[in-house]
C-alpha cells in the first residue's frame, strides 16, 4: 500500500484511524441530511421511467444553484476537518480538467468539473459520442468558446463553435449518441456541473454485463468519425490483464488473442498487446506484426512498428525463421 507521507503516522496509530473514520462518517451523513430536499429530487430522476422524464424531473434544480455551493461548501469542511475524507470524495484530475464526483446512482451522475485556461484548443479539438444524454450546467465562464459537434449517420462530423460567457445555470442538454459539446477556456477556469443520464440503464439494460458500449472520435484536421470504444468496463478488463500478466498465467494466452481481434478502441488494443508482448513475446509476435501493418489508427500503428523495430534488435533470435512472420518495411 502507498501510504502520503502526512498520512504515515496516522496509518500506523488504529485508534486514530477508527476515529477519524468515524468522524468522516458522521460528516459525511449530516452533510447529506442537509441536502436532502435535492438529494431527493436527484432519487425521483433516477426512478423515472426515461431519460426524458428523469431530464424533466432535474430540470429546476438548474434554476438556483445555492444548493451547489452550500453543497461546495460542505465538501470542504468534511476534506479540512477530516483528512481520511477521501474514500468517499471521489475525483480524477487530468493536464486540462478536474472533476469531483458528487452523485453517482444507477442511472445519474453528477460531476463538478473545472476546466483549466489554455491557450490552445488542442485539448478539446477531439469530440467524443457515447450512449448517454448529457446536460452540461455553467457555472462559472468567462471568455470561454463552446465547441458543438454533430455527428451524422455516415459518420460526417459538422462543427459549430461559438463564445460564451459566464450565466449561472444556464445549461446545454445534448443526445450524446448525436451531439457533443466541449469547452476551450481562454483567460480564466470554467466550471461546469455534468449530469449524465446512462441511457441504458433506463433501458434496463443488465449494468452487470461487461459490453463495450461504442462511441465515435474524430482527429484533429478530419471530419471522418473513427470507432473506438466508451464504457468503465475497457478500464476492468485493463486492471483484468494486468493480473494475468503479471501473474504470468500463460494459459490466457489465448484469451488476449480473442480481445485483440475484437472491435475495440485503439488505446485498448494497444494495451492489450502491450500487457500480451510481456505475458508471452513469441505468442504475440505475430499480432504485433500485423497490427505494425495494417492497424487504422495512426498512434497504433507508430507505435506497434517502433516495437516491433525494438524487438528486431533486441530479439534477433526470434526472427530467424522469417517464414513465420510478415515482414514490415
Amino acid at each position: 500500500m502507498l501510504i502520503r507521507p502526512q498520512l504515515a503516522q496516522f496509518y500506523q496509530n488504529k485508534t486514530t484511524q477508527k476515529s477519524v473514520a468515524q468522524n468522516t462518517y458522521r460528516s459525511m451523513q449530516k452533510w447529506k441530511n442537509n441536502n436532502k430536499d435535492k438529494r431527493y429530487v436527484i432519487a425521483q430522476a433516477e426512478d423515472a421511467s426515461s431519460v426524458d422524464k428523469a431530464i424533466e424531473i432535474i430540470k429546476p434544480l438548474y434554476d438556483d444553484l445555492s444548493w451547489l455551493y452550500d453543497m461546495i461548501s460542505g465538501l470542504c469542511k468534511i476534506q479540512q476537518n477530516n483528512v481520511f475524507a477521501n474514500i468517499e470524495l471521489r475525483s480524477s484530475k487530468s493536464g486540462f480538467t478536474e472533476s469531483l464526483l458528487l452523485h453517482q446512482g444507477s442511472k445519474i451522475a453528477l460531476y463538478l468539473t473545472i476546466i483549466k485556461k489554455q491557450k490552445n484548443s488542442a485539448a478539446t479539438s477531439s469530440h467524443i459520442f457515447g450512449p448517454d444524454t448529457i446536460i452540461n450546467t455553467l457555472v462559472k465562464a468567462n471568455n470561454a468558446v463552446l465547441q458543438r459537434a454533430t455527428l451524422s449517420k455516415d459518420g460526417n462530423i459538422k462543427r459549430d463553435d461559438k463564445p460564451i460567457n459566464n450565466h449561472d445555470g444556464q445549461y446545454y442538454v445534448y443526445d450524446n449518441r448525436h451531439e457533443s459539446i466541449n469547452i476551450t477556456a481562454y483567460d480564466y477556469d470554467v466550471i461546469l456541473l455534468r449530469t449524465v443520464f446512462k441511457r441504458k440503464a433506463y433501458a434496463n439494460i443488465g449494468a452487470n454485463n461487461l459490453q463495450l458500449h461504442h462511441f465515435q472520435e474524430f482527429l484533429p484536421h478530419s471530419d471522418k468519425a473513427i470507432m473506438t470504444t466508451a464504457d468503465e468496463s475497457a478500464s476492468r478488463a485493463q486492471f483484468m490483464f494486468s493480473i494475468l500478466r503479471q501473474s504470468q498465467y500463460k494459459k490466457a494466452i489465448s484469451i488476449f488473442k480473442q480481445w485483440l481481434n475484437e472491435d475495440l478502441s485503439y488505446d485498448m488494443r494497444w494495451y492489450i498487446m502491450r500487457e500480451f508482448l510481456a505475458l508471452d513475446i513469441e505468442s504475440a509476435l505475430p499480432l504485433l506484426i500485423e497490427m505494425a501493418s495494417n492497424d487504422p489508427h495512426p498512434e497504433v500503428h507508430q507505435t506497434a512498428s517502433s516495437t516491433l523495430q525494438y524487438i528486431r534488435n533486441q530479439y534477433p533470435q526470434l526472427f530467424e525463421n522469417e517464414k513465420q512472420y510478415a515482414t514490415i518495411n
